[in-house]
């Protein structure tokens, strides 16, 4: 096929720093902003682990002063961003730093928002209004493989009033200025944590390459990222000391996060942000869980990309044709969650009166539009209710 006539937009502002011990460069990155007060925003984890007095450190001996917010969870709250940035205010930071997987990232950038912008995190919803100004300079700094959230210019909140995952961003003003990728900081991951957050990479590279919005440069980014995924996911989850294996995740994570920033996600993410904003299960579980319905409800859109996705999974082809490949993908995808203790939607024990709920809350996601095959209010409740009765 010809190239007469296509058209498309990829945009990455974001300075992407990688390698071991890149982490380490935050002191003197903050000297080449002429920065002097500083945000780090991580989950106690990370503060437990150490990784953060580590980071402080780093600031520190280059003469920055740091503060500390630690008030996020894995499904980051709207309630907790309003804190955050009334901290950041107070002490007149001038730079966040977002460290950890997506939870923390997605705080620092709402932070950012508030920041710069009046109201409240409900108030800059993506559905209701687009940010109207730059966010203050952000370092994201991740320590899982999975969000991508340190290339993206999206951020998922929580409105806790009606328990709803709401999408903050869409434009360049939510990027963040650097990415220190330090595939050290990754190494100390538990096996559950390592599979859930790459079944959400694989999920980003997968929808990034279906969505109807795709374009040929997230198309390349998502071949290479599930390509990448496919042979060292398992390799991670099993030993998480493997440097190659999660030099190789984390690659993927931020060439996924890449890819999807300029195509979209979609019913996937739609199911998932349903679930996660009402039962507050973690993101890269609920992506696992509802990767395999969409993805053969989206097969008919385009056999050819989905059998495409199947042999990098490790699919064979031998004489079969398109959709019987593409189907064969679906169920390498579940045998791959099996093999990293996924848990299935039955075993959540979400009430079945909630199931119309959910349905409600993915069909008005922002993201739903981009899936490749149109999904409406009554197809989400039944794609619900099929992957509870599983």
């Amino acid at each position: 096929m010809g190239c007469f006539g296509l058209s498309f937009v990829f945009h990455s502002p974001t300075r992407i720093d990688f390698g071991v011990d890149k982490s380490k460069k935050i002191g003197d990155e903050m000297k080449k902003m002429k920065a002097t007060r500083a945000l780090v925003v991580a989950d106690p984890g990370l503060q437990k682990a150490g990784i953060v007095h580590e980071i402080v450190n780093l600031m520190k001996e280059k003469g920055i002063k740091t503060y500390v917010f630690t008030d996020v969870v894995p499904n980051p709250r709207d309630t907790d961003c309003i804190k955050g940035a009334k901290l950041a205010k107070e002490k007149k930071v001038q730079v966040l730093v977002g460290l950890g997987g997506g939870s923390p990232m997605d705080t620092a950038k709402c932070i950012g928002v508030l920041m710069t912008h009046r109201g409240t995190p409900v108030d800059w919803d993506a559905n209701k209004r687009q940010l109207q100004k730059d966010i203050p300079p952000l370092i994201c700094i991740p320590t899982t493989s999975g969000t991508g959230s340190e290339v993206t210019y999206w951020a998922v909140i929580t409105d806790t009033k009606r328990k709803f995952k709401m999408s903050l961003g869409g434009s360049s003003k939510l990027s963040p200025t650097l990415a220190l990728i330090d595939p050290k900081l990754t190494v100390k991951m538990p096996p559950a944590l390592t599979g859930a957050t790459g079944m959400d990479a694989l999920v980003h590279a997968i929808e990034g390459y279906t969505a109807r919005v795709a374009n040929p440069i997230s198309d390349a980014l998502s071949v290479s990222a599930i390509d990448l995924i496919s042979r060292s996911l398992l390799k991670a989850y099993r030993n998480g000391q493997d440097i190659d294996a999660r030099t190789d995740m984390i690659l993927a994570s931020t060439m996924a996060g890449l890819s999807f920033s300029n195509s979209d996600v979609a019913g996937v993410h739609a199911m998932a942000e349903a679930l996660g904003g009402v039962y507050d299960t973690p993101h890269g579980v609920a992506n696992a869980i509802f990767l395999p319905p969409i993805f053969e409800t989206n097969i008919p859109s385009n056999p050819a990309k989905h059998a495409k996705i199947a042999e990098l999974l490790g699919v064979e082809r031998g004489s079969k044709n398109d959709l019987e490949v593409a189907k064969e993908g679906a169920a390498k995808i579940r045998q791959l969650a099996k093999e990293l203790g996924t848990p299935t939607f039955r075993s959540l024990n979400v009430d079945k009166k909630d199931l119309p709920t959910l349905a409600k809350y993915a069909d008005e996601n922002v993201c739903s539009r981009s899936n490749p095959v149109s999904l409406t209010y009554d197809d989400y409740l039944r794609l619900f209710e099929k992957t509870q009765a599983e």
